[in-house]
Parts: structure tokens; C-alpha cells; sequence
């Protein structure tokens, strides 16, 4: 059971970049299409948990909640959406989007939830 484990990992990442083969980069308008998702999802929903959990739990659990909160949508998504006939594209340029954004928006959360 541990290697069909060990496997769907790198499956996840080959079928998202399959998909991100397809997405034509002469129109980069899809990066700004996607800014309110990456906004809520990766800024506001870490910061409004770390306010709000603040006061219920220590700091270090405050800090490991806002950290898997801030984290960007996981690989496996496209591939979810593949299998239940969604939008496997939009899916696969969320988290290339999210994947890319979080490299600045996780310090950028742990700056403001030092404000706080």
C-alpha cells in the first residue's frame, strides 16, 4: 500500500504538468483572472484564522494553524477534477498560480499575523 502511495505523488505532479503543457502563454490574462482567489485563499483565510484562533490557542498552534492555512491548493486537485469531469484547466492554473504566489504570500502572512 505504501508504493501505490509513494507513486500517486509523482502521478499528481506529471498529470499537472500535462495539463499546464496545453495552456497557451501568448495570452497571460489567466494570471489576472486568478488574483481574487489568490488573495482570499492564500492571504485573507490565513490572517482571519490567525485572529481568530489567537485567542483560543497558544502561539505555536496559532502558528502551525495559519501555516497549513497559507499553504497553496495541493497537487492532486487537477487530477480530482479530471476524474469528476470538471475543469481540470482552470484547476491545473489555480495551483500553478497558487504554487507560484506563495513564495512571497506566506511571508507576507506571517508578517501580518505578527501585526495582529
Amino acid at each position: 500500500m505504501t508504493s501505490v502511495g509513494n507513486v500517486s505523488f509523482s502521478l499528481a505532479l506529471i498529470f499537472l504538468g500535462a495539463t499546464l503543457s496545453y495552456i497557451s502563454l501568448k495570452n497571460p490574462d489567466f494570471i489576472y483572472d486568478y488574483f481574487f482567489l489568490v488573495i482570499v485563499k492564500i492571504i485573507l483565510i490565513p490572517v482571519g484564522i490567525a485572529a481568530v484562533v489567537s485567542h483560543f490557542l497558544t502561539p505555536t498552534e496559532t502558528t502551525i494553524l495559519t501555516l497549513m492555512a497559507c499553504m497553496p491548493a495541493m497537487s492532486a486537485i487537477p487530477m480530482m477534477a479530471e476524474n469528476y469531469h470538471s475543469d481540470a484547466e482552470f484547476a491545473s492554473k489555480t495551483c500553478f498560480v497558487m504554487t507560484l504566489c506563495s513564495v512571497f504570500t506566506i511571508p507576507l502572512v506571517f508578517f501580518l499575523k505578527t501585526m495582529l
